[in-house]
């Protein structure tokens, strides 16, 4: 009753949490309650977590070395929502087409951060990747270079975006 908003939330729980659960569980628990409308005066478009994975990857599109974390957790809360924001934008940019999807929510767009991470380190071999890709496989590698040619064609745009 005392948080005013979702990050408030976290912060109080985290408090209870640190019991045990830590950040990363405690986020996830409150992130299925708010999925099941627990929380009248929340929402998951309000703030998301940046999680390690998702911190990693925005320092990687910033031009810093994959599997590092030199953006600040604020900087990367600003990021995120900046996506969520703007992101028919980038979808337009990136020419996906979205039309017959959702919108992403703040949850998403943090959510897609972190599984970039996890293919950036797959491709470049740093890390212990979770799921075994196969690379000699065309979608792979096809899906790979198109992903590879928009981040590098975009990463000074990105950038200039993201540090207006």
């Amino acid at each position: 009753d005392n948080a005013k908003t979702f990050k408030e939330c976290f912060q109080i729980c985290c408090d209870f949490l640190s019991y045990g659960l830590g950040e990363f569980i405690g986020y996830e628990i409150l992130v299925h309650l708010a999925m099941t409308g627990f929380f009248k005066k929340f929402s998951l478009n309000d703030w998301a977590n940046p999680g390690p994975g998702a911190m990693k990857a925005i320092s990687a599109i910033m031009g810093n070395p994959v599997n590092t974390s030199k953006v600040s957790y604020s900087d990367c809360e600003k990021i995120i929502r900046e996506l969520y924001e703007n992101q028919e934008y980038f979808f337009n940019k990136f020419e996906i087409d979205v039309s017959k999807f959702p919108k992403f929510s703040m949850l998403n767009c943090e959510n897609a951060l972190c599984e970039s991470s996890k293919r950036f380190k797959a491709l470049n071999g740093t890390g212990r990747p979770k799921v075994s890709y196969d690379t000699t496989k065309n979608d792979f590698s096809k899906s790979t270079e198109t992903y590879l040619k928009l981040l590098n064609k975009n990463r000074n745009r990105l950038k200039e975006f993201y540090l207006e």
